[in-house]
């Protein structure tokens, strides 16, 4: 964990009990009935909530980015309401994007976000050498940017 964090310039963030919620539509405090967009991991630590977004290898063409950026809005929108609610814990809000280059990124954002963007790449995430399983991880991460072409996004699909 210190490691990840170090590598999204989290550096001075609690490890300490974190948790983590893959594949979720979290409900609002304000509106229960109202879900927020589905992220694909969260990281909740004392004193941060990361949302993370992962893609592989998308391009986007001009059209097609506003799905990918209606999404990325949604959660900051969702961020910032429960933002004002929380008021018990201060913690930093970060959505984190990754994936193979952060060029393709820079695309995506909305003007304004209502949390610290973090941007980073699969291959720096495949490179920490304190993981137990480094040498296979990045062996798999070779491979897969060897056999993996850019991929459209499409209007009925999400990266």
């Amino acid at each position: 964990m210190l490691d990840f964090f170090k590598c999204i310039d989290l550096k001075d963030t609690s490890v300490k009990d974190a948790q983590f919620f893959f594949w979720r539509k979290l409900p609002s405090i304000a509106k229960p009935v109202n879900l927020c967009p589905e992220c694909d991991v969260m990281i909740a630590t004392p004193d941060t909530i990361t949302v993370i977004f992962c893609f592989w290898n998308v391009t986007f063409d001009e059209s097609k980015t506003n799905l990918v950026k209606e999404r990325i809005q949604k959660i900051s929108e969702f961020i910032g309401d429960e933002k004002k609610l929380d008021l018990s814990k201060r913690r930093e809000l970060n959505l984190l994007l990754i994936d193979h280059s952060e060029k393709i990124q820079t695309k995506l954002l909305p003007t304004q976000l209502n949390c610290r963007l973090l941007k980073t790449t699969w291959k720096k995430l495949c490179t920490f050498k304190s993981h137990p399983h480094s040498e296979e991880i990045e062996r798999y991460c070779r491979w897969k940017c060897k056999h993996t072409r850019p991929t459209q996004v499409e209007e009925n699909q999400v990266a």
